[in-house]
């Protein structure tokens, strides 16, 4: 006789979007990040950004922000390291 399974409530994927932010990298040269809040530092060294619960920090040579549309941007450059805080 099989053993019945508890049922698993997983967290809808729009409730996960609100918080967590989204960051997809093509390899070292250009990120698209959704889920923004606002851009906190930009210089072509280091963007921070703002997203709900935390913070991301970008750091490489040459950074830009070629979109920025609906919290959802796309930073072009070299990327060297990303940091998150919060």
């Amino acid at each position: 006789m099989k053993e019945k399974l508890p049922k698993i409530q997983l967290p809808r994927e729009n409730n996960l979007a609100i918080y967590t932010p989204r960051i997809i990298l093509q390899r070292n040269r250009q990120a698209i990040v959704e889920g923004c809040e606002r851009i906190l530092i930009y210089d072509e060294n280091m963007i921070r950004l703002q997203a709900k619960k935390q913070e991301i920090c970008f750091y490489g040579s040459g950074l830009s922000l070629q979109s920025f549309q609906a919290k959802s941007m796309i930073i072009a450059g070299t990327i060297d390291k990303i940091e998150y805080f919060g």
